[in-house]
């Protein structure tokens, strides 16, 4: 009965082959996989997994083949399956690939590479397996072998969708529900993979939705934030707005990355600019101020402040700048003409003396 209770699970029926349930098992498992469907299906992944290694372990003893299959031989051609998996063949799984990848070369390639990897992952099982002893230690090894060759195989058939359709493009089917899986992923690889298939999508509405539906995840990486810039332009006001809501926590090369792009995109929207007053970087501070866009204003009145205030040279020099391109404030100039007068640096008392003798002149 137990064995019915896991093919039941896998969603099949008494009498379903070896191949039956390990085809079952992929699908389940790359459908309830944590990484793509969310840590609330952790638990019905647990379950998948362990009916699909209950079953493995009844063909390997030989009692599958009482669940209904017909005779012996069906059993014995079980566990040869069950043998070649546990030796590294994967010669179904292979010849299942070939065919669907049909004669393309990049689809060769594709299945050469995640071949070779289910073979060293699976001998590298079968050397582990051989150092340890038998009973509960042993099914709870192999349990954890099996979870880690998994997850190892579901990234690498992410990395071979991929390399299958570069060969063989997408015969007018939606795919936006496999792209909005892997741009969710948390392996920032296989959101970069899938922002270049992204890249290839004719509609641009849904282009948009799905970049902005995987910069809805957190402060993206630094590949996927580069990638995105790569792909779009500021004028995808989406996409744009999910870019520069980090922008105060961003690191120095991302986020003066993303100051050149919205610079070169012609941005004139304060609103995108201000998330990157808050950043703690100086750099990316001065970046801010030097890359401010010409007459849209100075920055609101409390950063403005802050940045007259600053003692680092390179951030007060280039509040001083704009001050001096944009027109300077009342309330800014007795804190200017101090800086003019007393500041140790040379370019700071340069630049405050010019905007108090314009200022004195108009």
């Amino acid at each position: 009965m137990s064995l019915e209770v896991d093919l039941k699970t896998l969603g099949l029926s008494p009498g379903a082959s070896w191949d039956d349930v390990k085809s079952a098992f992929r699908r389940l498992a790359r459908t309830y996989h944590p990484d793509v469907a969310g840590p609330e299906h952790s638990r019905r992944f647990a379950e998948i997994n362990r009916a699909y290694m209950s079953i493995r372990e009844a063909v390997q003893s030989g009692s599958f083949g009482a669940l209904g299959q017909t005779g012996g031989a069906k059993a014995a051609s079980a566990q040869g399956t069950a043998r070649d998996a546990a030796s590294g063949t994967w010669q179904t799984r292979r010849s299942r690939r070939r065919r669907r990848s049909g004669g393309f070369s990049w689809g060769a390639k594709g299945l050469s590479w995640l071949s070779s990897i289910g073979s060293v992952l699976a001998k590298g099982a079968m050397r582990f397996g051989r150092s340890e002893g038998v009973g509960k230690e042993e099914a709870k090894r192999s349990f954890e072998r099996d979870r880690a060759l998994w997850e190892a195989l579901d990234l690498a058939e992410n990395r071979l969708d991929w390399i299958l359709k570069r060969a063989r493009p997408a015969e007018g089917h939606d795919i936006s529900p496999r792209l909005e899986s892997r741009l969710l992923s948390r392996h920032p690889g296989v959101v970069v993979l899938a922002l270049e298939e992204l890249r290839k999508l004719e509609d641009l509405g849904l282009r948009e939705r799905l970049a902005v539906l995987a910069l809805s995840r957190g402060m993206p990486d630094g590949e996927v934030l580069s990638r995105v810039l790569s792909i779009f332009k500021p004028s995808a006001a989406e996409v744009a707005r999910s870019v520069c809501r980090w922008g105060g926590v961003y690191g120095r090369p991302d986020a003066v990355g993303v100051l050149r792009w919205l610079k070169y995109g012609g941005v004139r929207d304060r609103g995108l600019l201000k998330p990157f007053c808050g950043n703690r970087d100086l750099g990316v501070l001065a970046a801010l101020l030097d890359m401010w866009p010409s007459g849209v204003g100075l920055p609101d009145v409390s950063d403005m402040s802050r940045f007259l205030k600053s003692e680092d040279e390179g951030v007060l020099g280039a509040a001083l700048r704009l001050v001096k391109r944009e027109g300077p404030q009342p309330w800014m100039m007795p804190r200017i003409e101090k800086l003019a007068s007393s500041h140790p640096s040379p370019a700071v008392r340069v630049w405050a003396s010019a905007i108090v003798r314009n200022r004195s002149m108009g």
